[in-house]
C-alpha cells in the first residue's frame, strides 16, 4: 500500500466523507472529486443511530444522500490510521491538515420553517455551516450554506418551500462531527 490517502470532503465545512487508499499510485492521479463520486458521493449511515433523529434502525441504515459534487473537494493526504478507522470523525482545516472533530456538544432541533442549530458553548470564532435538506418533494438535496456565528445558537431561515413529508436536515459545522435531524411538515 502506498504511504498517501485519498480523501472526499465537503469543501463547505471540510467534513470528511470518505477515503479511499490503493497498494500502488497509478500513472495518473485523480484531480477532482468525479474521479472517483462520479455525479455524486452517496452518503450513508451518517448521524448517531442512537439519536432521535432515526425512529428506527431501518430508518438510519436507509438514509441514502447523494452529495452534490460541487460540494466535494479531493485532497491526498498522508496515511493516519486513526483517520482510516473512522474518517467522517475527521476534518480539513484550511491549510488542508485533518483534525478531528469535536464530538460532543452539538444538537439541533428543527421546526419548520426554520433550523435552530445549537452547540454546548459559543465558538470563539464565526465557523462555516452547510445543511442538507433532503425528502421527498426534493430531486436533490438542497444545500443551504454560510457561516455560524460566534454564539451557541443560530437559526437558518431560508428553507425551500416543501411539500407534506418527513425530511432530514444533514448538519455540517466545521470542526464540529456532523448531526442528522428528521421533521416532518
Amino acid at each position: 500500500m502506498t504511504s498517501q490517502m485519498n480523501l472526499l470532503y465537503l469543501s463547505d465545512t471540510g467534513h470528511i466523507l470518505a477515503l479511499f487508499t490503493r497498494s500502488a499510485q497509478p500513472a495518473q492521479l485523480e484531480k477532482a472529486p468525479d474521479d472517483f463520486a462520479g455525479s455524486g458521493l452517496h452518503v450513508r449511515g451518517l448521524g448517531d443511530f442512537t439519536s432521535s433523529a432515526f425512529g428506527t434502525l431501518s430508518d438510519f441504515n436507509n438514509l441514502d444522500v447523494v452529495i452534490p459534487l460541487n460540494r466535494l473537494a479531493l485532497s491526498a493526504a498522508d496515511v493516519d490510521p486513526i483517520v482510516m478507522m473512522a474518517p467522517r470523525l475527521s476534518y480539513i482545516d484550511s491549510n488542508k491538515q485533518i483534525q478531528p472533530a469535536t464530538i460532543t456538544g452539538q444538537s439541533a432541533a428543527v421546526a419548520p420553517p426554520t433550523i435552530t442549530i445549537t452547540v454546548t458553548a459559543a465558538p470563539s470564532a464565526d465557523l462555516a455551516i452547510l445543511v442538507l435538506i433532503d425528502g421527498p418533494s426534493l430531486s436533490a438535496p438542497h444545500p443551504i450554506s454560510g457561516k455560524m456565528p460566534a454564539t451557541q445558537t443560530t437559526t437558518i431561515v431560508n428553507l425551500p418551500i416543501l411539500s407534506t413529508g418527513s425530511y432530514y436536515a444533514l448538519v455540517f459545522i466545521e470542526t464540529y462531527s456532523a448531526i442528522v435531524q428528521s421533521f416532518s411538515i
